[in-house]
């Protein structure tokens, strides 16, 4: 029987953090390459705004932080409970 998958993303981040010497640092940047980008987080959504809005742009931005050399990717769901809690309307 296989690892479940659970186990399986454990692994991962073992040998991730491993690799990187004992260590794994994520940094909050992810709003400021969409900035760059000309999009305006000043919303009450903040970044979370651009999976609605503009979903190529957060891939655009993905690519970019892998192309630099990156490990780790982060989401791009912060305040996205505002979504699903029907506190907020996209149009």
């Amino acid at each position: 029987m296989g690892l479940g998958i659970k186990t399986q993303k454990v692994l991962l981040l073992e040998e991730l953090i491993e690799k990187a010497g004992g260590c794994a640092v994520v940094d909050g940047g992810f709003a400021t390459q969409l900035e760059k980008h000309g999009t305006s987080i000043n919303d009450p959504l903040w970044s979370a705004l651009c999976l609605i809005k503009d979903p190529q742009l957060i891939k655009k931005v993905h690519l970019e932080y892998l192309e630099a050399g990156a490990d780790i990717l982060v989401t791009s769901s912060y305040r996205v409970i505002l979504i699903t809690s029907n506190k907020f309307d996209p149009l």
